[in-house]
């Protein structure tokens, strides 16, 4: 809790301060919890029918309650296309990152990454 400026167990607050710290981006991206709810709504996604624009506004609905702007929908079906090739370059490991499950690893991996770029967003991190 004291990563994301929360109260200790002790004390309890009505509202608390809106933060953004390098610390809470660093947990959001790489803790085990985070990845595997990142490796969950990519799936999610991926199996979401039609195609790649449709499934990301699957996903904006699921984290964000709402679907993707056109600007904001290009910049990450940009950063899909651009995981993908990374992916299948060798660059990152798909198995590892995309986990155990059906389909393909690269697909799952690519899909995974960008939940997860989704989660760090400052919109799904701090409630205004």
């Amino acid at each position: 809790m004291t990563t994301f400026d929360g109260p200790s167990g002790d004390s309890c607050l009505a509202r608390r301060d809106v933060s953004n710290s390098a610390l809470q981006a660093l947990t959001l991206m790489n803790d085990p919890m985070f990845v595997e709810v990142a490796r969950a709504l990519g799936a999610a996604a991926l199996a979401s029918p039609g195609d790649d624009a449709a499934r990301l506004d699957d996903l904006g609905r699921r984290v964000l309650s709402r679907p993707f702007a056109a600007a904001e929908r290009e910049a990450l079906l940009g950063f899909l296309s651009t995981q993908r090739q990374r992916l299948a370059a060798g660059e990152l490991d798909a198995a590892k990152l995309g986990g155990d499950g059906a389909g393909d690893p690269v697909d799952r991996a690519a899909w995974m990454l960008v939940a997860r770029a989704v989660m760090n967003l400052d919109e799904t991190v701090v409630k205004r």
